[in-house]
């Protein structure tokens, strides 16, 4: 599909994207992914790429503006740079929909991890949300917590309890252990059951795999 017809109508759209359909090997569709229109929400687009990418890449038209304030893919990430891209600009950036499919995804084995292999987007998904929970206020990642009604002590604690599970969607085990454990250490004592089940997990699917778990510093 052309974008340019959509640029002409919204000149200042830094981004402008599409839909996309998900096809098996043979390149016959099996999804539709309709994107949405974030031009005048961008706050509620954080919050929708923190749990997932919700962006299409391939078909988007993407300006050198977006670029310039946000930098280019990152080299160190080999799956996802997109998703990674979309993390940084989510509120630099005018995303705008421009209905119709403009890419064809075709998963298969090698490059999705299908038929039982480990999925190559999974680590990299593992770090976009933990460089999301750096970078943007918690209230903007959790929009749907009533925080004015959450008790004066207990926002950092209630918000590291969310991110242990938005980390277990990602079988991130020994991550969403840790803010389990901070969660616990910050107030919320009911969090402590959960730290120790995450954390036999972890060591359970460490030993399995015999990689060593992943133990980046937690920040409040």
């Amino acid at each position: 599909r052309n974008r340019i017809a959509m640029l002409e109508r919204v000149p200042d759209a830094d981004v402008i994207h599409g839909d996309m359909l998900i096809c098996n090997a043979q390149l016959e569709p099996q999804s539709h992914n309709i994107g949405e229109d974030w031009s005048a929400r961008p706050e509620a687009l954080v919050a929708a790429l923190f749990q997932r990418n919700v962006i299409a890449d391939g078909g988007s038209l993407i300006s050198m503006r977006a670029y310039a304030r946000a930098g280019f893919y990152g080299d160190a990430f080999p799956k996802g740079h997109d998703y990674h891209l979309w993390s940084r600009l989510a509120l630099r950036a005018k995303f705008v929909y421009d209905a119709g499919v403009g890419y064809l995804w075709r998963w298969h084995g090698t490059n999705m991890g299908l038929g039982g292999g480990k999925n190559p987007y999974a680590d990299c998904h593992r770090r976009i949300v933990l460089e999301m929970w750096t970078q943007y206020d918690k209230r903007l990642l959790f929009p749907d917590v009533l925080w004015e009604q959450v008790p004066a002590e207990q926002p950092d604690a209630l918000s590291a309890l969310l991110m242990a599970e938005r980390l277990v969607r990602e079988e991130a085990w020994a991550d969403a252990e840790r803010f389990a454990h901070l969660a616990a250490t910050l107030g919320l004592t009911d969090a402590t059951k959960m730290a120790d089940a995450l954390a036999c997990e972890a060591d359970q699917r460490g030993a399995a795999s015999g990689a060593h778990s992943h133990k980046p510093a937690v920040s409040q």
